[in-house]
């Protein structure tokens, strides 16, 4: 498996929450194309099974659709296969938002889970922070805020600004942390 996550890493492919198509009719799809994560997720399992030979039930594709979704802090240098930028890009917080994701399961192989968006496995997953409040909507102009963690609050005008405020210092609570064990 790490041979088909350097391979997706490194295939120029641009992430895009919208294009989630994965019947491409020869591997690996063209340099550029637009995926999501399932679709990442579908790839790194098709190239697994169909270039590196593995048949039957050894990888299976897990996913995770917490209420109110969750976030990904973005680690120095961290980056989306390979290239995208964190969608969150503010002084205060660098991340990622996904209302769901996808990940990779060997379930013949101790259920090592892999995250071919983010060209990680096992213990190297990014952990995510879950949504302690529910998207709240208000404002004029319309502003949709978001508290994670109960500790970052993410707010989105409609007009594609974005603020986010820290409103502590402390730890995130562990009952907030995602990992591995929460994906199916």
């Amino acid at each position: 498996m790490g041979e088909v996550l350097v391979e997706i890493a490194e295939g120029g492919y641009i992430y895009s929450l919208s294009k989630g198509y994965s019947q491409w009719p020869n591997l690996p799809p063209p340099k550029g194309t637009q995926i999501n994560c399932r679709a990442a997720a579908n790839l790194a399992k098709r190239l697994a099974e169909e270039k590196r030979g593995l048949k039957g039930t050894y990888l299976k594709v897990i996913s995770f659709a917490p209420k109110g979704g969750f976030i990904v802090l973005a680690a120095p240098g961290e980056k989306v296969l390979g290239s995208t930028e964190p969608v969150i890009n503010t002084p205060n917080l660098k991340g990622w938002e996904f209302d769901n994701h996808y990940r990779v399961q060997d379930p013949e192989g101790e259920n090592k889970v892999y995250d071919p968006i983010f060209g990680t496995s096992g213990n190297l997953n990014p952990k995510g922070i879950l949504a302690s409040s529910p998207t709240q909507s208000g404002g004029s102009p319309i502003k949709m805020t978001t508290i994670y963690g109960e500790k970052y609050q993410v707010t989105r005008g409609i007009d594609g600004s974005m603020e986010v405020a820290i409103l502590h210092d402390k730890e995130v609570d562990k009952k907030y942390i995602v990992h591995d064990s929460n994906f199916e």
